[in-house]
């Protein structure tokens, strides 16, 4: 599918994360299954081996400390690929810090070929030290050579993935007479998605990008019109300094979203979010505003979305919370896909 033509679209968070231990992989099938009947684009993962304990309770209802609720990102997107016809796959996002490029070429490249070139790679730098720490993995402290390594690591899988024998020399990465067979059904490559806000990544999207894709709650918000800069700021380096086109890249951004029937009813349910440290102090009006999750009925959600399709934006990924089960999360995607969806339906193609 080329981007560029496309009208608004929407994408599924598939939450694998905050779910009773017990819960089988069938649920998980059954909201990627629901996700494509209802037209959403894709479903994307998190991939991460776990999150900050308050983190997690500040979107579920079964957050257990003791026994968080994790399955693998990359083993759960080939049972999405495989059971699934038209969603596109992929994580959201991979940190490079925990794999080597190498690896995210050949699974990459395995999801691609299971679900007939419907694989997306979203990337990023890494975080939560402690993720790393208590397994005994690397954790790079220095954000720069967090940034030199995903940039590095990009350059690798790019490579893997388009050329037939890859010698590479980088400061973090060294391959000689490397291949990859087969190579991704998606040609010349599956698309890169990076994720981030910062100035670094921000370069990073406009030198290998096909995607800018900020996460709003990973931090406190988004706002438009830093997203409508930053996404004119992107767009203009890869023309000037890297001699690509601009409409190319195309503006995504990642929301959490409360929608209910009613407003109140929605209102109700975003104030599990306040069990997280880092918004237990805000109101659920003030999340709403601060863009950490769109809290509403879908005339609401439909208001806070319609500036960042004016400011560039033209790819959603959404996230459905408060975690609960596989019903509730159907249901409050229908709701979006019947009141929300129709209001962007073949708007703004380029």
């Amino acid at each position: 599918m080329d981007y560029r033509t496309a009208g608004v679209k929407f994408a599924l968070k598939l939450n694998m994360y905050g779910h009773p231990v017990e819960t089988p992989f069938s649920e998980f099938l059954r909201i990627a299954q629901a996700a494509e009947e209802l037209g959403f684009d894709a479903a994307y993962t998190i991939d991460h081996l776990f999150l900050p304990p308050d983190q997690v309770a500040g979107f579920s209802d079964y957050s257990d400390p003791e026994r968080p609720f994790f399955p693998d990102a990359w083993t759960a997107m080939a049972g999405f690929a495989a059971t699934t016809k038209r969603l596109r796959i992929g994580p959201q996002v991979t940190p490079m810090m925990r794999y080597h490029p190498a690896l995210l070429a050949k699974f990459g490249a395995g999801i691609d070929w299971i679900s007939n070139g419907r694989f997306v790679l979203q990337v990023g730098t890494g975080w939560n030290p402690e993720e790393y720490t208590s397994y005994g993995l690397p954790y790079l402290e220095s954000f720069a050579a967090r940034y030199t390594q995903l940039v590095e690591g990009v350059e690798v899988v790019d490579a893997l993935w388009t050329r037939d024998v890859v010698d590479y020399e980088g400061q973090v990465y060294r391959l000689q007479g490397a291949t990859l067979w087969p190579k991704p059904v998606t040609k010349p490559r599956p698309p890169i998605w990076v994720g981030g806000s910062g100035p670094s990544t921000r370069r990073l999207v406009a030198r290998f990008g096909d995607a800018w894709t900020p996460a709003a709650p990973h931090y406190t918000g988004l706002d438009t019109e830093f997203y409508r800069e930053s996404l004119k700021e992107i767009r203009q380096m890869a023309a000037e300094q890297y001699g690509r086109s601009p409409e190319d890249i195309l503006g995504a951004a990642l929301f959490f979203v409360v929608i209910d029937e009613t407003s109140a009813a929605a209102s109700e349910a975003a104030s599990t979010l306040r069990r997280r440290d880092a918004w237990k102090d805000l109101s659920v009006e003030e999340m709403g505003q601060k863009g950490i999750a769109l809290i509403g009925d879908g005339e609401a959600v439909t208001r806070f979305l319609k500036p960042f399709v004016d400011a560039g934006a033209r790819y959603f990924t959404l996230g459905f919370v408060p975690i609960r089960n596989a019903d509730e999360t159907i249901r409050r995607m229908k709701i979006f896909a019947e009141t929300v969806m129709p209001n962007f339906r073949d708007e703004h193609r380029a």
